[in-house]
């Protein structure tokens, strides 16, 4: 298992009373089984724990495991193999992926993430053939120099998003973890429902060092 995924699943499943559940996702994630059977089992796994509110943070990662693994990835975006997941999981999944892939480019390229890079030079949402990024993130293109500013106004802004916003269950944790590392601080958690924790766990989870 790729060391940044697994760091996200402890971050998710921190805590005693998550143990089982932290066991049977280690035990997915790090075999040897083709993608699909790992899906099938990990779909499993959340039905029986009953935690199907943040399933699809965890096929963001399952997904970015199997890339993470792969000899060549850039050659992985050509595969087969890619194309299979890629057509398989079109309704699966969720922003966070984009998140994960970049992420990892910083962590391959010992740069530190940042809102603007994440916007401008990952997902190139001012580019014209990009726009289907520019309307998802939208919310989040619009309100980025609320990393300026602090948690509550942060907060009172995800608060009075649109119910139609793609961006209304991440934009918190995403624009948190942000301001956690641009600013160093130790963001609040108590706002959070339990998808917005795990996404943001799974993000802080990925991006440390050990």
């Amino acid at each position: 298992m790729h060391k940044p995924i697994r760091n996200a699943l402890e971050s998710i499943f921190a805590g005693e009373r998550q143990l089982n559940v932290r066991a049977e996702m280690m035990n997915v994630f790090s075999s040897e089984n083709p993608f699909f059977e790992k899906l099938k089992r990990l779909d499993d796994t959340v039905e029986h724990y009953k935690i199907k509110s943040i399933s699809e943070i965890l096929v963001d990662l399952l997904i970015m495991n199997s890339i993470a693994q792969s000899v060549d990835k850039e050659m992985f975006f050509e595969s087969e193999e890619w194309q299979k997941i890629e057509e398989s999981t079109l309704d699966r999944g969720s922003e966070l992926l984009n998140m994960f892939l970049f992420l990892q480019e910083c962590r391959d390229d010992d740069m530190t993430a940042n809102l603007s890079t994440f916007l401008e030079d990952f997902l190139l949402v001012h580019e014209d053939e990009f726009q289907d990024e520019h309307r998802i993130y939208e919310d989040i293109i619009t309100h980025q120099d609320l990393i300026e500013s602090d948690e509550e106004t942060i907060l009172a802004i995800s608060q009075n998003l649109s119910p139609d916003s793609d961006m209304k269950e991440l934009f918190l944790p995403l624009m948190l973890y942000f301001y956690g590392v641009e600013n160093k601080a130790k963001v609040d958690l108590k706002h959070f429902t339990h998808y917005q924790l795990a996404a943001y766990t799974a993000l802080s989870g990925f991006t440390t060092i050990n």
